[in-house]
């Protein structure tokens, strides 16, 4: 949540922020700095990627199996 505060305050106000976090996740055993980076990475990449302004849709959902796979693959592709 620091990391979507930090770029709702920094990011163009033409680029809506959405965020979808899901209830009771799991803990996760990871460096929260490092996480803290991923996130942020990917937030500017799309921030850069929509110049004219848009929609940015954070989902944290708990996903596994096959199903992690499907998820892997959308996010490399931009969906």
């Amino acid at each position: 949540r620091d990391v979507l505060r930090v770029i709702e305050e920094t990011f163009p106000r033409s680029i809506e922020i959405r965020q979808q976090i899901g209830r009771d996740l799991p803990l996760v055993l990871a460096d929260p700095t490092q996480i803290q980076q991923v996130l942020m990475n990917l937030c500017v990449n799309a921030r850069d990627a929509m110049p004219d302004g848009g929609v940015m849709t954070v989902t944290l959902r708990e996903v596994s199996g096959n199903e992690a796979k499907r998820v892997s693959a959308l996010a490399e592709n931009g969906e």
